[in-house]
C-alpha cells in the first residue's frame, strides 16, 4: 500500500515538476519576445502639430489626437488620489499584480453578479496601453502580467503613474488628463474643482458613456462613486465630499484655443513640414512658426473678401441658395428653421439665414444660432438680377422683387455694422505679399473660403498674367540697349501668323494709339503694340532667355509674339517672386513660409536661413549662384543689374503716379487708383494686368519693403469677368490691403544705384539736350547708355522705332543689328 502511495506521490511530483518546467520555459520564451521596459523611460507621446503666426498666435492644430504631456510633479495630488481611489486602491502597495484586488473583485461579483470593480491594476493598464493589443486571450493576459512585474522592478511608482495619466483615452479624442481637462472644462489642471477631478477620474472605464458633455446624468452618477471612494480611503473629508457632490456639472466642448485663423497658410506650412521631415512629424508635437503676422494676414483676408463682394454685387444677384417652403405652404416654425440651419456651414463671413417676412424696404430673417435680424434697404438695393457675366437687369425698386419668405439666403455685416444681403460668390481671388529682401511670405490668401475650396490659388493656380508680364519685357529691352526715353511707335500692328493662317492684330486696350511714345509712357499706359514691338526689337530668343533668368521657364508653345502680352501661365506666387527681383535690385529669392520649428519642449529643430538681396552690393550679375558677403549672410543669385531694375521700377512708378510726376504731360497711368488711395506717399511702382475677354485680372505693386500681387478670376477658365479690368477688379483688393498695411511704414522707394545718372532730354524725341532747353525734362539713365545723337530722330515711323541710346539695338532675330522692315509692322 505504501509502495503504491509513494509511487503515486512521486508521479504527481514528477508531473508538477514537468508542468513547472514547462511553465518556466514558456515564460522565459515569452519574456524574450516582450518589449524592453526601458523604452518607457524616454517615451514620445503622439501629440498634434501646432501652427503659429510670426507674432506667436496659434493658427491651427493638426492631428485628431489631443494630448499635452505633463510631468507627475505638476499634477495636483488630489487628482492622482481620485484616479487611485477608483482605478487601483492598492497602487502604492502591490508589485504590478494585485491578488487581493482580484479576490475582492471576484467576491463582489459572486455576491452581486455585477462587475463593480476592475481587476487590472494601473500598472497593467499601462502595460496594455503601450505594448499590447486589446484582444482578450490567455496569452495576452500572461504577457500583461509579466510586463507589469518588470515595470514595477525597473520604474518608480511616479513614473508609472505619469505614463498612465498621459496615455489614457478620456473621450472626444482627448488623451491624457491635460487634454481632457481642456476639452471638457476649458481649464488647466490646477484650476479644476474636486468635482471636476472626480469626473475625469471616472472616465477611463467608459469615456463615451460617462463624459459630461454627452451624458451629464451618467457623469454625475460616476462622479459620486469616485467621491465616495475618495472619502472611504480618507483622501477627502466629509465636508469636501458633500460640497463636491452638490456642485452642478458645467461642461461643454472646448477645442484648441485658436487665436487667429488662416487655413491656406496653415495647410501650406503643414505640407512644407511634411516635405522636409516626413508624414509622421505631425504627431510629434512640434511647433511651427510661420513668417505671417496675424494682423497683416487679417488685412489680406479682409481685402480679398471685400474685393470679391464688390465684384459679385456689381454683377447681380443670382437668387436664393434654396427654397424651404413655398408661399402656399405652412411656414416653418423657428425650431424647424434652427434645426435646418445647424447643418448649413458659414462660408467665410457669410452666415446662412432664412427669410421670415419681406416688406418693400426690409427683409426679416432668422440666422444660425437663434439669431434674428432685419436687412435694411441699404443692404438690398444692390441686388439687380444677374443675367450673364456681362449683363444684369436694372436695380430693384422693392425688397419684394429680391426675396420672399421661405428662402434660405446668406448675409454678412459690413464695416458700418449694416446687415447685407449676399450670396456665395462664384468668382475667386488670390493675394501674395512678399518681403522682397529675403522672400518671406508676409500674407497669402488662396481663395474666398478654405472650407468652400481647399485649392490654394496663390500657389497652385496657373493663370495668364496678361500685362503683368510687360515689366519683364521692358527689362529685357533695357538690357539690350533701350532706354527709358527711347521712342517706339504706338501704331496698329498687322502681321501674318502661319499657325493661324491669318493676320495677327494685337490691339491696345483701350483701342487708342499715340504714335511716337517713350518706353516710360508706354508701360505706364500699358500699350500692347509697344510691348510686341519691344519683343521684336529685343528678339524673341533674348526675351525667352530673360524670362528664364527670372525663374520662368518658357514652354515652346508660348515662344511666340503673344508672349509679350502675357500668354504664358504662372501662379500668383511665381509672379510675385519675379516682381521681387524688380524691387530688390535684381536678386532671385526663394519664397518661404516657415520661420522656425521647435519640439514640444521648445528646442529649436529648424530655422530659416534664406538667401537675401543686397541692394547696396556691387553688381554680381555674372555670378552663377548665390554667394556670401563675408558677414554670415548668403546673398541670392543676382539675375538683373541694380540699374536695370531701378529703371523698370521707375517706369512702373509712372504707371501709378502719372506723367506729371516725372515731367511728362499730365496723363494717368493705368494704376492711378493707388495714387488716389495713398495720396501722402509716392514710393510705389505697379502694373495692372488683364487677359483676353477679361478672364484674368491682376495688379502687382511694390516698394523696397514689400511686393504684393493680386489675381481675380473664375476657376472655370472659360468664364469671363465681364466688363472688368485689372484696375477695376484686382487693384481695389491690392489697395484695401496695402493702404492699412503701409500706414506705419515710412516711404521706401526702390534703391537708386550709383550707376544711375540724370540728364535733360527732349520731351518729343527722348534725346539728350542741354540744360535749360525748351520742352525738355529730366530722365534717368544708366551710365554709358544716355542718348548722345541729337539729329537721329526724323519723325518717320521707321526711325522712331529705334532706340536712341548708346547701346546697340537687337534685331527681331535676337542678333545685334538694325531691325528689318518686317519687324516694324
Amino acid at each position: 500500500m505504501l509502495t503504491f502511495i509513494s509511487r503515486t506521490v512521486w508521479f504527481l511530483l514528477l508531473c508538477v515538476s514537468v508542468a513547472i518546467a514547462a511553465c518556466c520555459i514558456f515564460l522565459l520564451k515569452m519574456e524574450k519576445d516582450l518589449p524592453d521596459i526601458n523604452e518607457l523611460k524616454n517615451v514620445e507621446f503622439e501629440t498634434p502639430m501646432h501652427i503659429y503666426s510670426s507674432d506667436g498666435k496659434l493658427m491651427y492644430v493638426f492631428g485628431q489626437i489631443k494630448r499635452e504631456p505633463i510631468s507627475i510633479k505638476d499634477v495636483p495630488q488630489t487628482l492622482i488620489n481620485a484616479f487611485v481611489s477608483i482605478e487601483d486602491q492598492r497602487f502604492y502597495e502591490h508589485s504590478g499584480f494585485d491578488a487581493i484586488g482580484i479576490i475582492r473583485a471576484a467576491l463582489e461579483y459572486a455576491k452581486t453578479h455585477k462587475k463593480k470593480q476592475g481587476a487590472s491594476t494601473i500598472t497593467q493598464q499601462v502595460a496594455k496601453n503601450f505594448f499590447l493589443t486589446r484582444e482578450k486571450t490567455f496569452e495576452r493576459k500572461i504577457k500583461e502580467l509579466i510586463i507589469s512585474l518588470k515595470m514595477e522592478r525597473e520604474l518608480t511608482k511616479d513614473q508609472i503613474m505619469e505614463l498612465y495619466l498621459n496615455k489614457i483615452a478620456l473621450g472626444h479624442n482627448a488623451y491624457g488628463i491635460v487634454a481632457a481637462s481642456k476639452v471638457y472644462f476649458g481649464k488647466d489642471l490646477k484650476d479644476l474643482s474636486l468635482s471636476e477631478m472626480a469626473i475625469l477620474a471616472g472616465l477611463p472605464r467608459a469615456p463615451s458613456s460617462y463624459n459630461p458633455i454627452s451624458h451629464p446624468d451618467k457623469a454625475r452618477e460616476r462622479r459620486d462613486i469616485v467621491l465616495a471612494k475618495m472619502l472611504e480611503y480618507k483622501y477627502i473629508t466629509k465636508q469636501q465630499y458633500n460640497e463636491a457632490k452638490e456642485e452642478p456639472i458645467i461642461s461643454s466642448y472646448h477645442g484648441p484655443e485658436i487665436e487667429f485663423r488662416s487655413d491656406y497658410i496653415s495647410e501650406m506650412a503643414r505640407q512644407r513640414v511634411i516635405d522636409r521631415f516626413g508624414e509622421n512629424v505631425t504627431t510629434k508635437g512640434i511647433k511651427v512658426y510661420t513668417t505671417v503676422n496675424s494682423e497683416v494676414q487679417t488685412l489680406a483676408d479682409e481685402a480679398v473678401f471685400k474685393g470679391i463682394m464688390e465684384y459679385d454685387r456689381r454683377h447681380g444677384y443670382r437668387g436664393a441658395a434654396k427654397e424651404l417652403w413655398k408661399s402656399k405652404e405652412t411656414p416653418w416654425t423657428e425650431e424647424q428653421i434652427q434645426e435646418y440651419l445647424k447643418g448649413v456651414p458659414k462660408v467665410s463671413k457669410l452666415i446662412p439665414a432664412v427669410v421670415n417676412k419681406v416688406t418693400d424696404r426690409e427683409i426679416d430673417i432668422s440666422m444660425k444660432g437663434n439669431l434674428h435680424g432685419v436687412i435694411p434697404w441699404e443692404g438690398i438695393k444692390w441686388a439687380a438680377k444677374f443675367l450673364t457675366d456681362r449683363r444684369v437687369t436694372g436695380l430693384p425698386r422693392s425688397a419684394r422683387e429680391v426675396a420672399k419668405p421661405g428662402q434660405m439666403i446668406y448675409v454678412y455685416t459690413d464695416e458700418k455694422g449694416v446687415l447685407q444681403l449676399s450670396q456665395i460668390p462664384a468668382v475667386q481671388s488670390a493675394l501674395v505679399s512678399l518681403d522682397p529682401q529675403n522672400g518671406a511670405i508676409r500674407a497669402m490668401v488662396g481663395g474666398f473660403s478654405f472650407n468652400q475650396s481647399k485649392f490654394n490659388r496663390a500657389e497652385q493656380a496657373k493663370r495668364q498674367p496678361g500685362s503683368n508680364i510687360k515689366p519683364f519685357i521692358y527689362s529685357a529691352a533695357i538690357e539690350h540697349g533701350y532706354t527709358v526715353s527711347s521712342i517706339v511707335m504706338d501704331v496698329p500692328i498687322g502681321s501674318w501668323d502661319s499657325g493661324r493662317s491669318n493676320k495677327w492684330h494685337p490691339k491696345n486696350s483701350p483701342n487708342v494709339y499715340d504714335g511716337p511714345i517713350t518706353l516710360r509712357e508706354a508701360l505706364a499706359k500699358s500699350k500692347n503694340v509697344v510691348a510686341v514691338r519691344l519683343l521684336r526689337g529685343t528678339g524673341l530668343k533674348n526675351i525667352v532667355a530673360h524670362l528664364e533668368k527670372l525663374g520662368y521657364p518658357v514652354p515652346k508653345v508660348y515662344q511666340n509674339e503673344p508672349l509679350a502680352l502675357g500668354t504664358m501661365e504662372m501662379t500668383p506666387l511665381e509672379l510675385a517672386r519675379g516682381y521681387a527681383v524688380l524691387a530688390n535690385g535684381g536678386f532671385l529669392l526663394h519664397p518661404y513660409i516657415i520661420q522656425r520649428i521647435e519640439d514640444d519642449s521648445g528646442n529649436l529643430l529648424y530655422e530659416a536661413n534664406p538667401v537675401i538681396a543686397c541692394t547696396t552690393c556691387d553688381d554680381h550679375v555674372m555670378d552663377p549662384q548665390a554667394y556670401s558677403d563675408g558677414h554670415g549672410h548668403r546673398i541670392a543669385k543676382q539675375v538683373l543689374s541694380h540699374a536695370n531694375t531701378f529703371l523698370v521700377a521707375e517706369m512702373m512708378h509712372t504707371g501709378i503716379y502719372g506723367g506729371a510726376d516725372r515731367g511728362l504731360s499730365g496723363f494717368n497711368g493705368t494704376g492711378w487708383r493707388t495714387a488716389k488711395a495713398m495720396p501722402n506717399r509716392k514710393d510705389f511702382s505697379g502694373k495692372t494686368g488683364t487677359t483676353n475677354n477679361s478672364k484674368d485680372c491682376w495688379f502687382s505693386g511694390f516698394n523696397a519693403d514689400v511686393v504684393t500681387s493680386v489675381w481675380i478670376g473664375f476657376d472655370n477658365h472659360a468664364r469671363s469677368l465681364g466688363r472688368e479690368a485689372g484696375a477695376t477688379a484686382a487693384q481695389p483688393i491690392w489697395n484695401y490691403f496695402m493702404v492699412p498695411y503701409m500706414k506705419n511704414f515710412p516711404e521706401n522707394p526702390v534703391y537708386k544705384p550709383e550707376t544711375i545718372i540724370t540728364h535733360r532730354v527732349s520731351r518729343s524725341t527722348g534725346l539728350f539736350v542741354g540744360d535749360g532747353a525748351a520742352n525738355s525734362r529730366n530722365e534717368f539713365f544708366e551710365i554709358g547708355t544716355n542718348p548722345a545723337d541729337h539729329s537721329a530722330f526724323t519723325g518717320g515711323a521707321s526711325n522712331s522705332y529705334f532706340n536712341y541710346g548708346s547701346g546697340k539695338q537687337s534685331s527681331g532675330s535676337g542678333e545685334s543689328g538694325v531691325p528689318s522692315a518686317s519687324d516694324l509692322f
